[in-house]
């Protein structure tokens, strides 16, 4: 299988040692806090959650994938107070979803936001075609396929802020 990292970080600046933690943003509790001499605001925030929504779905899309499997999960305090961008829909899957339950394309992506906010972490599979989506720390997001997905890589790398490395 290839592992996918999804990251909006450079993978240049990591590599020439240029990277610097502290001075990216890595997490929705960043919003309002400055970086690089700029403020973080919930519309960029929400930008860049978009566009790995948009990943993890061309990826799913490209290899027809119709549902995942919760094969780990853990939760924590929804903060639904915050920014006030936490639909019914947010709150409702998470109250209800639980290890070993399989998600449709549209709680993917709900659940998606909710392992990139911090309210919860999971792993996700697919057996045939095999396939596991991961949510790390600091916006990092794993992808495993067996399937070679250079050309939609290509693609998603044109159209959003993100980087794919392997």
């Amino acid at each position: 299988m290839t592992r996918y990292i999804v990251s909006k970080y450079n993978p240049k600046d990591k590599c020439n040692n240029n990277f610097n933690p502290g001075l990216e943003w890595s997490s929705i509790s960043d919003v309002g806090k400055t970086y690089s001499n700029r403020v973080l605001t919930i519309s960029e925030y929400l930008k860049i959650e978009n566009d790995y929504i948009t990943t993890i779905n061309c990826f799913i899309e490209n290899l027809g994938i119709d549902q995942l499997k919760i094969i780990n999960i853990e939760k924590y305090k929804l903060n639904r107070n915050q920014f006030s961008i936490y639909d019914d829909l947010l709150i409702i899957l998470h109250s209800n979803i639980v290890k070993g339950q399989y998600l449709k394309r549209s709680e993917i992506s709900t659940i998606s936001r909710l392992a990139l906010r911090e309210d919860l972490w999971c792993i996700l599979y697919n057996q045939n075609p095999r396939f596991i989506l991961e949510f790390g720390y600091d916006f990092y997001v794993f992808i495993k396929t067996q399937k070679q997905m250079k050309g939609i890589i290509n693609s998603i790398q044109e159209t959003t802020s993100l980087y794919i490395t392997t």
